[in-house]
């Protein structure tokens, strides 16, 4: 595995944190407001978000692994490195929900999709970038 600035897999973590964990709380958000679910229909639900999880963020993941790895290598700063790998991550991720959901990606008044799953999967996903880099001090390689 290709070790970076910030660690082991760094943005595969990142990644797959944002694809697992993040339709659980989509889910009980949708739970909570307006789409009620019985016990196997959420599991179900929140399967299946995954999985198509994995399969719209593919183009994003590949996208930014291959910048980290020519960035890791850059004499950038390891502060710079990450604002620019979070913003990237933040705008491909958006542009890849952008391509799946459309105009629905901004609409309240869709039952999925919408604000709420723009916003809790891209806190997810700085939550990620935060949790698992490593090598805090501003050093260059």
């Amino acid at each position: 595995m290709y070790k970076g600035r910030f660690g082991d897999s760094y943005i595969i973590k990142a990644w797959l944190l944002v694809v697992v964990v993040s339709p659980f709380f989509y889910t009980l958000y949708l739970e909570c407001n307006e789409v009620e679910f019985v016990f196997n229909d959420y599991l179900m639900f929140v399967f299946f978000t995954v999985i198509l999880g994995f399969v719209i963020a593919i183009p994003s993941y590949i996208i930014i692994e291959i910048l980290y790895r020519v960035l890791s290598k850059s004499k950038l700063t390891n502060q710079n490195v990450f604002l620019i790998i979070s913003a990237l991550s933040l705008i491909t991720t958006n542009i890849s929900y952008y391509l799946f959901f459309g105009k629905n990606m901004f609409s309240n008044e869709t039952k999925i999709g919408g604000i709420p799953f723009v916003l809790t999967y891209s806190l997810f996903l700085m939550t990620g970038l935060f949790l698992f880099k490593k090598n805090l001090k501003s050093k260059k390689l």
